[in-house]
């Protein structure tokens, strides 16, 4: 499905890694196939601080929100 989208796509883990990107993504970053991209750290594929800060605000977002629900995860 991310294939077909025209903009660009990065899926982000916790530790800012790519886990996943569509060719829009690796066209806007110039990079090679998925393979150049997955489990580089965002911080190596962007050299924007502007990028990178908008990425690591959303993924602490989803992850404080979700920290209730993660196997494990301390009562708040």
């Amino acid at each position: 499905m991310m294939s077909g989208m025209r903009e660009g796509v990065l899926v982000i883990d916790s530790a800012m890694r790519v886990v996943a990107s569509n060719p829009s993504a690796r066209d806007i970053f110039g990079t090679g196939g998925e393979a150049a991209l997955r489990r580089r750290r965002l911080s190596e594929v962007t050299r924007s601080p502007a990028v990178y800060s908008a990425f690591a605000a959303a993924v602490a977002r989803v992850a404080s929100a979700n920290m209730g629900s993660l196997p494990g995860a301390e009562p708040q």
